[in-house]
């Protein structure tokens, strides 16, 4: 079970959960995002990589109903992955959600992806990008040993 020292939460609100577990930052969206939040994530994404130089990886959870963006949005959304942290070693986003919505959904979201330099994947369910982060999260220097089930246990 991981340990609370372990979790920090950077920001909690109606809209979105984020915080750091370890050396994955980690954000559950509740609504969808907005500009504003989007812009907060790369401050947020240095307070990590001040924390975790060697490197960090980001797993992004948003529920399908969600991903409808307005062209500011999608605009935010594009700039943060043109620009993400040095220190970033990979994302994976969860689009949750079943049906032809949500698997069209994870691929404009692949889409995007493809605009940043960082590795990314898309998945459908947060078990199986938990593992997949996990993997890349072991390559960096130094950076804690994580167990997938005890990052979905802290989320």
């Amino acid at each position: 079970m991981p340990g609370a020292e372990d979790l920090v939460v950077f920001d909690r609100d109606a809209v979105v959960g984020v915080g750091v577990y370890k050396s994955v930052l980690a954000m559950v969206w509740h609504g969808p995002p907005t500009v504003e939040h989007l812009r907060a994530l790369g401050g947020h994404q240095q307070r990590v990589a001040d924390l975790h130089p060697r490197g960090f990886v980001t797993l992004a959870v948003l529920p399908s109903q969600h991903t409808r963006m307005s062209p500011e949005v999608r605009g935010a959304a594009e700039e943060l992955a043109r620009n993400p942290s040095p220190a970033l070693v990979a994302v994976a986003q969860v689009i949750t959600g079943n049906g032809f919505v949500a698997a069209s959904t994870r691929m404009i979201a692949a889409g995007l992806a493809l605009l940043g330099r960082t590795p990314t994947k898309l998945f459908a369910s947060s078990d199986a990008a938990a593992l997949w982060l996990c993997e890349r999260a072991a390559t960096i220097p130094e950076a804690p040993a994580i167990h997938p089930d005890e990052l979905i246990a802290a989320l």
